[in-house]
């Protein structure tokens, strides 16, 4: 099954670690400007009740034989429940009190990690969580994620109790 016809795809709880050390890969977009509640943050997703927005950023490599792919989001409420969120395509839509940047054709990892009181979570072992469950990855594909997160503490003009980060893409490699 490849990653852009999947939907809603059921995933086993992975463990928050450390990131690997190394550069950032590819690169940050959908920024909070312009965010449905007024809450922009032009750095990260919109704002959230934390007073600011959340980041998301990549970690590892794009190589699929590495299979070491992880994706870090910070500055999420604390104690907040999130998941990822990947796809082919991109997109710009109000939802919630932020903004949809990936899909359609989205692969939800249903691992609800919670953000502790640091207010980050880490998702590791991307690519072999989704080889698991069927998805074919390849190299030379373009993968957007984005994480989404509850934020019951948000009492902003549209009470939307969730948010999300910005987004990422990257294209991976062999």
């Amino acid at each position: 099954m490849r990653l852009s016809t999947l939907v809603g795809v059921g995933v086993l709880a992975m463990a928050a670690a450390a990131p690997l050390c190394g550069s950032d890969l590819g690169s940050p977009y959908c920024f909070g400007v312009n965010c449905p509640c007024g809450n922009d943050d032009p750095s990260a997703g919109c704002a959230n009740s934390s007073g600011r927005g959340a980041r998301l950023e990549a970690f590892g490599s794009t190589s699929v034989a590495a299979a070491d792919l992880q994706f870090r989001a910070t500055q999420l409420p604390s104690s907040s429940l999130s998941l990822l969120v990947l796809s082919p395509f991109q997109r710009r839509a109000p939802f919630g009190d932020g903004l949809l940047c990936v899909g359609p054709g989205m692969a939800r990892l249903r691992t609800h990690l919670n953000s502790g009181q640091a207010g980050t979570v880490t998702y590791v072992n991307v690519i072999p969580i989704l080889a698991a469950h069927g998805v074919v990855v390849q190299a030379g594909e373009t993968w957007n994620a984005q994480v989404w997160f509850r934020d019951t503490a948000h009492k902003g003009v549209c009470d939307g109790q969730s948010n999300l980060t910005h987004a990422w893409t990257l294209t991976l490699t062999p």
